[in-house]
């Protein structure tokens, strides 16, 4: 069989970071890595938006061999004035108050940009990463199979236009816009499945998202910390480590924390708690700790957190809003309440006693088995990229 060419665009650096969407992209590239037998595939990125600079260019390239790498510019630094104010930021005062999309994060240099590497190469399948770049597809020269990779649901993730229904009704009609542009919808979540289905009258695939699952049993017996945290910088992140820090720490006794992620320079400053940042190993972190917490109090998605997690071995203390997107939320390792007493209450179960923390690790690893497994993230995404091909 012929290989397919592949467009994989996604905005972010996955050479920096540990976000649930960098982990999501280094799956999916170790995924186009291990199939080129069938996929002959270029990486597509950002260069502003993603931070990249020569070394993630090189560290990309080490990394990823088999597969390209291309990077645009959605606009320019200002420290080059002309181009940031002559290409970019004087187009789009003139082009897109007239596009009245309130999603849409695509510029002009950038669309002129992403034309060019499609009229450079003709692609097979493109997949575009979120919902707000969804519009480089409106530049096609040719025809070729696309997929809009969703990620979350990006009008829920918009919290203050939540506010006004005018707002948050145009938000979803600009979403559901873009989404229609594209001949299928990947989503992680359950839920959103059922409402892209309804919304976009498109195929809709639920990919699982897969890991290997770690040996519990070769945990450190005395783990460095008693919990651990990882997450980005954003807004529902954000609001839920300052809950959990103004309405559960205090409940605690004296513990070690490992905050990971972009989201440690929000955390505020206490004895149990320490700030990590970048760590080289996450796996390592993960084993060094006992169990882990994710509390959300609002968004959308999967929290690719808590997958981490439980093929980890840990236990999962969260919020409600921690379990959406997951098809099963019932013994899935995870604790669940989003009442703080209950909250600080399950953390000490699970710390002062081993063998229930064992038991729910267990249901999470098993949980894990059943349906966020490699081999099946294998099936499903062979049969969305190839089915075109075998009707």
């Amino acid at each position: 069989m012929e290989r397919k060419k592949v467009l994989y665009f996604m905005p972010d650096n996955p050479m920096k970071g540990h976000a649930g969407n960098i982990s999501r992209c280094k799956q999916l590239l170790a995924f186009f890595s291990e199939q080129e037998e069938q996929f002959d595939t270029d990486f597509v990125s950002e260069r502003v938006w993603g931070n990249w600079d020569d070394k993630s260019e090189i560290d990309f390239k080490n990394k990823y061999p088999k597969l390209g790498l291309k990077i645009i510019n959605r606009k320019f630094k200002r420290d080059d004035f002309f181009k940031y104010l002559f290409v970019y930021k004087l187009p789009n005062l003139f082009v897109k108050p007239f596009e009245q999309n309130r999603v849409d994060l695509t510029s002009v240099i950038m669309r002129k940009e992403f034309k060019k590497v499609l009229q450079e190469t003709k692609y097979d399948i493109i997949i575009i990463s979120y919902a707000q770049w969804g519009k480089l597809v409106d530049y096609l020269p040719y025809a070729a199979r696309t997929i809009i990779d969703t990620h979350d649901f990006i009008s829920l993730l918009k919290v203050d236009d939540l506010k006004s229904s005018s707002k948050a009704s145009k938000n979803l009609k600009s979403e559901i816009s873009i989404l229609k542009k594209f001949q299928s919808i990947w989503t992680f979540s359950i839920e959103e499945k059922y409402i892209f289905g309804q919304f976009c009258q498109r195929k809709v695939d639920l990919i699982p998202i897969g890991y290997k699952l770690d040996d519990i049993s070769s945990h450190p017996q005395d783990p460095l910390y008693d919990i651990i945290y990882v997450a980005s910088e954003n807004p529902h992140n954000i609001k839920g480590i300052k809950w959990f820090t103004e309405n559960v720490l205090p409940k605690l006794p004296p513990m070690k924390i490992a905050v990971i992620g972009k989201i440690a320079n929000y955390v505020t400053e206490h004895p149990s708690i320490h700030k990590l940042g970048f760590v080289d190993d996450l796996d390592a972190a993960y084993r060094n700790s006992k169990i882990s917490i994710c509390p959300m109090l609002s968004g959308t998605g999967i929290k690719i957190k808590v997958l981490e997690s439980l093929s980890m071995g840990l236990p999962v203390v969260t919020n409600s809003y921690g379990v959406t997107g997951l098809v099963n939320k019932i013994n899935s390792g995870c604790l669940v309440t989003d009442d703080s007493d209950k909250f600080a209450n399950y953390i000490l179960d699970l710390l002062n006693n081993p063998e229930y923390r064992n038991e729910v690790a267990k249901q999470g690893q098993e949980l894990m088995r059943s349906f966020y497994n490699l081999e099946l993230e294998k099936k499903v995404l062979l049969y969305s990229l190839l089915e075109p091909a075998q009707q």
